[in-house]
């Protein structure tokens, strides 16, 4: 077949299914969905939002389904189990595709694509606090793994949900990119990992992890170092500095969770932890009202 019989005009459709999960992502779905309208499927897997999220996504032409929220792997999973291309791509309600990104789906699709080698690619994003893009720290680079073959992957995990792909992945080039939620603050980032934190001490408990207080005051120092000097987040200034003590802060709540789970569990008071689903539920009010300024 001719190379011509594989070219894609930017009008064209291409053969890929782009997939979403949202909860009360109204403040945000609607840039996401605009920036994927070159994917011939797009469906968003909603797990019971309280907000316009499911309209708006239908009036923008994505499939929307209904589906009890049983966590992010298990949302990913059944996303995937929808979709009626081999390719599928993941974009996140707050993050946005860029027209360089696009611009390398279309190339790959031009080509045979069948016999590509790798099962995967990782995309890079690229992340904002107060609306400066971040050039260190933990946040960058940021690799995320969203174009998959259906078939050669599965997710794993539970808030940190990653796919197991088949042969692994590979790095898509740096300037095909994603876009993240650019109004990204201090309240927001504290909101989201209390509600985060939480899930992570009970997923480390469940696999066996345990702290201690040795742990709790080594925590804070190294993470803190690790991201200000290993991953160069005095490249951001004040933005930097203030980063790696917020990730310091939010390692060292996980491990104090983790302990309050040990103590309460070793003196039968179970009754006073907060459980993974309950601080998933009830952080949502909060955090939309966090970052709903200016989202879109």
């Amino acid at each position: 077949m001719e190379t011509e019989d594989y070219l894609l005009e930017m009008s064209e459709s291409l053969p890929l299914s782009v997939l979403l999960i949202a909860r009360n992502e109204a403040n945000y779905i609607e840039r996401a969905l605009k920036t994927v309208q070159f994917a011939d499927e797009v469906i968003v897997v909603d797990g019971g939002s309280s907000d316009q999220t499911r309209e708006i996504a239908a009036e923008l032409g994505a499939t929307v389904l209904e589906r009890e929220w049983t966590g992010f792997r298990d949302q990913r999973n059944f996303a995937m189990e929808q979709a009626k291309h081999d390719w599928i791509f993941f974009v996140d309600a707050d993050e946005a595709v860029t027209p360089e990104l696009e611009s390398w789906l279309r190339k790959f699709f031009q080509g045979d694509y069948t016999h590509v080698v790798t099962n995967g690619f990782k995309i890079r994003r690229v992340e904002y606090f107060l609306g400066k893009e971040i050039k260190g720290a933990c946040w960058n680079p940021s690799f995320q793994d969203r174009l998959l073959r259906r078939a050669k992957a599965k997710f794993v995990g539970e808030i940190h949900e990653y796919p197991e792909v088949a042969g692994g992945l590979v790095r898509a080039p740096r300037i095909a990119s994603l876009l993240h939620n650019p109004k990204v603050t201090v309240e927001s980032f504290l909101e989201k990992m209390n509600r985060y934190t939480t899930v992570e001490a009970w997923d480390r408990y469940s696999l066996g992890e345990r702290t201690n207080l040795v742990h709790l005051f080594v925590t804070f120092f190294s993470t803190w170092a690790k991201n200000y000097f290993y991953y160069k987040g005095y490249k951001d200034g004040a933005h930097g500095f203030v980063i790696a003590t917020m990730e310091a802060v939010s390692r060292t709540v996980r491990h104090i969770k983790l302990w309050q789970i040990q103590r309460m569990k070793s003196e039968e008071r179970e009754d006073l932890l907060l459980y993974p689903e309950e601080a998933l539920r009830a952080g949502a009010l909060i955090h939309r009202g966090l970052e709903s300024k200016g989202t879109k």
